[in-house]
């Protein structure tokens, strides 16, 4: 919003400076039809002088009276002085009297605060005493522009956070934007979409889960019908069978993954007090020995206790979904690496293991159905790091994948929530 916001300013400014301009026309003509009164005062004045000092001064009138009556009249310096003594002084503003027989001059100065003339261009010069106030008045306007531009601009920032959080996946998010205008009627909008938008989003996931748990039934029922035919069968048949059920735990998995996506897309667990260090240890347990089958080595460092807030059974599938995941993508002299820390108030999950390079941008192999370019021969759905990161958003955290140097890491920031104490685990 910050090329709105100086659009905005920028409009005012230039409107600020046609209102200043047409004040400086205004009080530049005024003041020409003051001066110009003026002048015709004065000329009016030097007239009545002239004619008054024509017959000469009473000797009554003393020459000091005489200045200071012509001054008021003139409204400028005046000065009486003998013939000759002021040569160099134009004809005009001078006036010749006599008093008691003897000869005096007036002369007549101009004005001494007189800015009338015009600049270049004709445009009047505008007096000294409106030309502060003008100043403070454009000074005061500007800064005013700042606040009215920022007043204009807050709720459109705000709205556009919001949409970017809800663009990003918090479909529940809601703008708060509420203010009575094109703006606040914009916000409702929004919220009205993204209402209808998240009620799209659920009817698809309720619909995903619910077609991925009715198609278990007929896998079932074709499984059991192939263990029946396993006992009447000998030879080749039985060969086939075997291959068959392969296919039919294959297809198992795969919709058990994509129910237990579909429900954590939902998101409607309940979270509780758990341990880390618990369900990592016992993650551990459960894979060391498909990791020792491969002749893998399988480190772990893990703090005595790590008590924390969430889902157990989803943590404990994250952590299932990291370990599987390196299990499968380790070569048989590499090793693999799990460790568990407490940093800045979160629970730092690591997960290190010796890898190929992927085809894929490491942040890529987080989406559903990416492999990272792995062979037919690795058997997998591509959905383990879609799980895992839906897990790890549904406890508002954040997980990073990476490779550097032949090791791939998968990095994951579990906030831990106020309700933990040091003492749980």
């Amino acid at each position: 919003m910050r090329r709105l916001y100086w659009k905005i300013v920028l409009i005012e400014g230039l409107f600020l400076a046609l209102i200043m301009g047409a004040a400086v026309w205004f009080l530049g003509m005024s003041h020409d039809e003051f001066e110009t009164q003026r002048k015709e005062d004065r000329a009016a004045a030097i007239q009545y002088l002239r004619i008054t000092l024509q017959s000469g001064l009473s000797p009554e009138v003393s020459l000091p009276s005489l200045e200071k009556v012509a001054g008021r009249m003139l409204k400028s310096d005046v000065r009486i002085v003998e013939p000759g003594t002021a040569s160099d002084f134009p004809e005009q503003d001078k006036i010749q009297f006599i008093q008691a027989g003897k000869p005096y001059t007036l002369l007549l100065y101009a004005p001494t605060h007189h800015k009338g003339d015009r600049g270049k261009g004709g445009f009047p010069l505008v007096d000294d005493k409106y030309a502060i106030p003008l100043l403070v008045l454009a000074a005061t306007l500007g800064l005013l522009a700042i606040p009215l531009a920022r007043i204009v601009t807050r709720p459109l920032s705000e709205l556009s956070g919001d949409m970017k959080r809800f663009a990003s996946g918090d479909l529940a998010h809601r703008t708060k934007v509420e203010s009575r205008d094109e703006v606040g009627d914009v916000a409702k909008d929004f919220n009205e979409m993204a209402e209808s938008i998240q009620s799209l989003v659920r009817v698809g996931k309720e619909m995903t889960a619910h077609v991925s748990h009715e198609l278990r039934s007929p896998l079932t029922r074709i499984d059991v019908t192939r263990q029946v035919l396993e006992e009447q069968l000998t030879g080749k048949p039985l060969a086939l069978l075997a291959s068959m059920g392969e296919e039919i735990r294959g297809m198992d998995v795969l919709i058990d993954r994509i129910l237990r996506l579909s429900r954590l897309e939902l998101n409607e667990s309940s979270p509780a007090p758990l341990c880390y260090v618990e369900i990592l240890q016992e993650a551990v347990r459960r894979h060391k020995s498909s990791f020792k089958a491969k002749g893998i080595p399988l480190q772990t460092d893990f703090p005595e206790s790590l008590p924390g807030v969430g889902v157990a059974d989803d943590v404990a599938c994250l952590v299932d979904n990291l370990l599987n995941n390196a299990l499968k993508f380790t070569p048989p002299k590499g090793n693999t690496t799990v460790a568990l820390r407490r940093e800045s108030g979160n629970a730092m999950i690591r997960v290190i293991n010796t890898a190929d390079k992927p085809a894929l941008d490491p942040a890529r192999l987080s989406e559903a159905f990416q492999r990272g370019g792995a062979s037919e021969a690795i058997p997998g759905s591509g959905l383990g790091l879609a799980i895992a990161r839906r897990i790890v958003e549904n406890h508002g955290g954040e997980m990073a994948l990476a490779w550097s140097e032949g090791r791939f890491s998968a990095v994951i920031t579990l906030p831990l929530r106020k309700e933990d104490t040091p003492g749980q685990g």
